[in-house]
């Protein structure tokens, strides 16, 4: 089957790669957040250790991606960024 020459190949679009310098994340020396980890206790969920370190579950999703669906084990260990106070 032959390539079609009817057509012109579409032309790209020049768009940049990097975002506005306003909008990249702070380095981590500029977080106010400090890498920690929280032993999950029993009756716990990720809503409540969410609000226990001032922070969303989507973002405790985030930082533990191998999270099985929305269940949690007691002595399960979890990846969380608290606030430095």
């Amino acid at each position: 089957m032959a390539a079609r020459t009817d057509r012109p190949a579409p032309a790209t679009e020049a768009r940049s790669t990097v975002a506005a310098a306003g909008q990249l994340a702070q380095p981590a020396a500029l977080s106010n957040r400090v890498k920690t980890t929280y032993q999950v206790k029993r009756g716990d969920t990720l809503a409540s250790i969410a609000q226990l370190f001032k922070t969303t579950v989507a973002s405790l999703r985030t930082w533990n991606p191998r999270l099985p669906g929305n269940q949690l084990l007691a002595g399960q260990r979890l990846t969380v960024y608290r606030p430095t106070n």
